[in-house]
């Protein structure tokens, strides 16, 4: 009896100090200043502008208020002035969720030179945002998720990675896996000004 309730106290000592650390590691809710649609820069391709949905996790997001945030919606054209690479993507593709590890060996790298955005597209109910937020993993990555550049840019089989100028000007596309390499050569020379 008496090993019981020192192992019943031990498995409460563990589980309290499982709930301290959790909470004490959670990132802070970031928050979230809803995007206004802009006039699109003079110049800009405004046939190649789209919108996705930046989608939070529960808790995650906050608004200026602090109420909480579930998505905000966001155009191609907010990142005028800076290449952007666009990457859709399916959970239900295991080449798909192989592209998000190339993804992220990429990411930090370009922040506030470039942008690289992985879109999950969640075609014909195969992919759900739940789905996507279960592919993405520990992988630091945001969910973005899109329905409509997939019809503009005829997306049919993910992963697809379209690579814009920072006038929306389509420079180039990968269909299939585009590994971290392709992505970095392809950033550097749009950053230097080349196609």
């Amino acid at each position: 009896m008496k090993t019981r309730l020192i192992l019943l106290a031990a498995l409460l000592l563990v589980t309290a100090a499982v709930v301290v650390i959790s909470i004490l590691v959670t990132p802070p809710a970031q928050v979230v200043e809803p995007v206004m649609p802009a006039e699109l820069p003079e110049g800009y391709a405004a046939e190649n502008n789209f919108t996705f949905r930046e989608v939070f996790a529960e808790g995650e997001a906050v608004d200026a208020a602090g109420n909480p945030v579930t998505s905000v919606t966001h155009t191609l054209a907010e990142y005028a002035g800076q290449p952007v690479a666009v990457i859709f993507w399916a959970s239900w593709s295991s080449v798909g969720r192989e592209q998000l590890n190339e993804i992220e060996a990429v990411t930090a790298e370009y922040e506030g030179r470039a942008a690289i955005l992985p879109v999950n597209v969640g075609k014909a109910g195969k992919d759900s945002e739940k789905k996507a937020r279960i592919a993405l993993g520990s992988l630091d990555l945001p969910l973005y998720v899109d329905k409509t550049g997939v019809v503009t840019f005829n997306v049919t089989s993910p992963p697809k990675t379209l690579f814009f100028d920072g006038m929306g000007n389509l420079v180039t596309e990968v269909s299939g896996l585009c590994r971290a390499e392709t992505i970095r050569e392809t950033m550097d020379r749009v950053l230097a000004g080349g196609k």
